[in-house]
């Protein structure tokens, strides 16, 4: 009986313990750092600057604006009442960082589930920076768990894209969102648009470093060849094959026309292309692990997991919602429509099974000045890479930069001086 009262006043005391400490985790100190902590993780650098100035500014203001009118009304601040104008300063400052009855507070996460049922665009500068080899690809909401990453490199997404849906949804808007996040590290991109005059479009990046977009079907075939050498070399160069390839990123996107040539390669194809409809299902196959990356753009009336079994594993459906007309078994039709809400920007990623809607960020207009700046910045390999690729493409002559500095007979000198001088 007595070890039985023992237990109940431990438990007693240890449900008193829990309580406090969720009190102080919720209404004092602890709880900023905390719900700083968070904030950190989750925004960007423009949206962590602008909170921390504000809070700054708000923690300044509470306490000398508090401090000034203790003063005033009631005297001077001592031993005996300083609990009083201490608690009110407290209270004041909870009400601004953390947020009571119902009003958040400047660190607070803000929930953005209302954006699923909403045509009001996501900006890219409101959501979290990109990282090396990963980007936030949409928000789901707090109840849904908030950002969804994207790795480049992850062994648990290594699936390509392929943009599905409606193309009043926002599906065009999503390449400009990956090269947004993927020149942040060396990057090159190819846009292989073989039906230049219908459907997907890449003429907003048309003459951009870094950017190789090819529309002819000569050029196109050039294009792909050149990633498939590259991919060879760095498949002949691994010495493990489980690991990630960390080399210079390489996207390919291309276009509704392409992807069936993927899939297909030997139906209703030039025979000239074949070969082009082989690398590209081999690149699908075997060059994720590589740092090769294929953006494809499936056919408006193409569905979700559409795609051969042989296929499916290797192609994350982006799906934008859609409408299209199916034949039933009967032999009559009906009409499919996406199960997700059709909202502007609207998507759901089908991954390892499952699916998570989302509101996918735009970029209002090409990044093409952002984009020539990141790769003006990369170094010498990227550039020798992407003059190789210009030559092999046959898109017209480019310079890669010089280098800086050289080392000529044990001295350090500039490239271009040093040419000037060799040349005289």
């Amino acid at each position: 009986m007595e070890e039985l009262i023992a237990c109940r006043f431990i438990n007693a005391k240890l449900m008193t313990a829990k309580q406090i400490g969720h009190l102080l985790t919720r209404y004092f100190f602890f709880a900023w750092v905390e719900q700083i902590l968070v904030y950190r993780k989750w925004a960007n650098k423009n949206q962590w600057h602008s909170a921390c100035v504000k809070g700054f500014a708000v923690l300044l203001a509470v306490i000398v604006g508090e401090c000034c009118w203790w003063l005033a009304a009631v005297g001077q601040i001592t031993i005996s009442n300083w609990p009083l104008p201490f608690f009110m300063i407290m209270f004041t400052l909870n009400l601004f960082f953390i947020g009571i009855f119902k009003f958040d507070g400047i660190f607070a996460v803000p929930d953005r589930i209302g954006l699923l049922h909403s045509n009001e665009p996501l900006s890219f500068t409101e959501v979290a920076d990109p990282r090396e080899n990963s980007f936030v690809l949409g928000d789901r909401g707090k109840e849904h768990g908030g950002y969804y990453w994207m790795d480049w490199l992850s062994p648990t997404q290594e699936q390509h894209f392929r943009i599905v849906g409606g193309v009043s949804y926002g599906r065009d808007q999503l390449k400009r969102l990956l090269l947004r996040n993927s020149f942040v590290s060396p990057t090159i991109a190819f846009m292989c648009d073989w039906a230049a005059y219908s459907g997907e479009s890449f003429a907003d990046f048309i003459g951009t470093k870094g950017i190789i977009v090819v529309e002819a079907q000569h050029q196109i075939a050039k294009a792909v060849d050149f990633v498939y050498e590259i991919y060879s070399e760095r498949y002949s160069l691994r010495s493990k094959r489980d690991e990630y390839d960390n080399s210079i990123r390489i996207l390919l996107f291309i276009d509704e026309d392409l992807m069936e040539l993927l899939e297909h390669p030997e139906a209703d194809a030039p025979t000239s292309m074949q070969k082009t409809g082989a690398q590209l299902r081999e690149l699908a196959t075997c060059a994720k692990t590589h740092n090769i990356h294929i953006i494809a753009y499936a056919k408006p009336n193409r569905l979700p997991n559409s795609l051969e079994s042989e296929l499916q594993a290797y192609f994350k459906d982006i799906v934008y919602s859609y409408q299209a007309r199916v034949q039933t078994p009967e032999g009559g039709f009906a009409t499919i429509e996406s199960k997700h809400p059709p909202f502007y920007s609207v998507a759901a990623v089908r991954h390892q099974h499952e699916t998570y809607v989302m509101k996918i960020p735009t970029v209002a207009e090409a990044p093409k000045a952002w984009i020539e700046a990141q790769f003006e910045s990369f170094g010498e390999a990227v550039h020798d890479m992407y003059a190789d690729a210009m030559r092999h493409c046959s898109k017209g002559k480019y310079e890669p930069r010089e280098k800086r500095e050289i080392i000529v007979g044990g001295e350090t000198v500039k490239a271009n001086e040093w040419q000037k001088a060799e040349a005289a």
